[in-house]
């Protein structure tokens, strides 16, 4: 934004994932006017979509010819939500073809994902990219077994959690593993799982609370733990962790986090400096990456605040 340069980083998660983010926004304000471009670029994406077989699919990053586990991931969130939520398109089939391609992706033995395949012939490229992958991954399970009513898709969520419970994913402070905890354990509700989910908040608490930069991911993980968090107490199970967890305490690292990420909001006072004030206003920047401002930035900042919204005010 400094200079008004573009990025060349598209690729077809942060487009997956803006949708989910305007569905989210849908549901939070009810805006006519985001259905278009929900619905174009929902088209775009759908064109995106291979098969390897008439019951697997995944999702191509064109360019360079991969196809990634979170693209399929995210792809199968954002089609649930839009399923649940615009409900114009029934999506099923695709929902459960990417999903099939994710468990084809899964060591069936220790539950751990490869990454990234060659489109070309389906070969392995990447045994890990990002960890983000698996959590994205896990939570498309637990959404698929939402959607296609297919006890397979929950049984493959619980191995990755498993293998993310042995290998203490806790030390990755990620976001997608807090979502793919509250999903799983609305169906699932075993004390190992709900204490693994609330650990990813509460050993990580003093450095969620401490974090001098906006690191907008950091509220979606905090919103979505404690939304697990309130359940639970709703439902009364005893569960060691909840004896540790100072619910006031909890609430005002949310909110901390809450005000520290319009540092990176671009208000009229930040947007005139750059080069082009117009083409940024209204969004969402990294200040320590020269202002970047991507549809991903955007997208996490979107979930985390209709999250909030939804949690702390409705």
């Amino acid at each position: 934004p400094s200079f008004d340069n573009e990025l060349s980083s598209y690729n077809i998660l942060r487009h997956a994932g803006t949708i989910w983010a305007m569905i989210r926004t849908y549901k939070l304000t009810k805006d006519e006017k985001l259905l278009p471009t929900i619905n174009s670029t929902l088209a775009y994406l759908l064109e995106q979509i291979v098969c390897m077989d008439d019951d697997t699919a995944f999702v191509l990053e064109s360019g360079v010819e991969e196809l990634k586990l979170g693209g399929s991931g995210i792809s199968v969130i954002m089609l649930a939500d839009y399923m649940d939520i615009i409900g114009e398109h029934d999506f099923t089939e695709v929902i459960r073809k990417l999903s099939n391609g994710i468990i084809y992706l899964q060591n069936q033995e220790t539950g751990q994902l490869t990454h990234v395949l060659n489109a070309e012939d389906y070969s392995v490229k990447t045994e890990f990219r990002t960890v983000y992958y698996d959590g994205e991954s896990s939570f498309a399970l637990t959404r698929a077994y939402e959607i296609c009513h297919e006890e397979r898709f929950l049984e493959a969520a619980r191995l990755s959690i498993d293998y993310f419970i042995e290998n203490d994913y806790i030390k990755y402070k990620d976001h997608w593993l807090a979502y793919a905890l509250n999903a799983f354990t609305k169906h699932v509700t075993e004390d190992k799982y709900i204490e693994f989910g609330l650990r990813n908040y509460w050993e990580n608490r003093e450095v969620l609370k401490k974090q001098p930069t906006t690191n907008h991911i950091y509220l979606e993980l905090l919103l979505e733990s404690y939304d697990l968090y309130r359940r639970v107490k709703a439902s009364g199970q005893q569960v060691g962790i909840m004896q540790n967890i100072d619910e006031a305490e909890f609430r005002e690292i949310i909110k901390y986090r809450a005000w520290r990420m319009l540092d990176g909001y671009f208000t009229p006072e930040y947007a005139m400096y750059m080069a082009r004030p117009e083409r940024v206003l209204g969004s969402f920047f990294v200040r320590q990456d020269k202002f970047r401002d991507r549809i991903d930035d955007n997208q996490h900042n979107i979930d985390g605040y209709v999250k909030y919204y939804e949690l702390m005010y409705s």
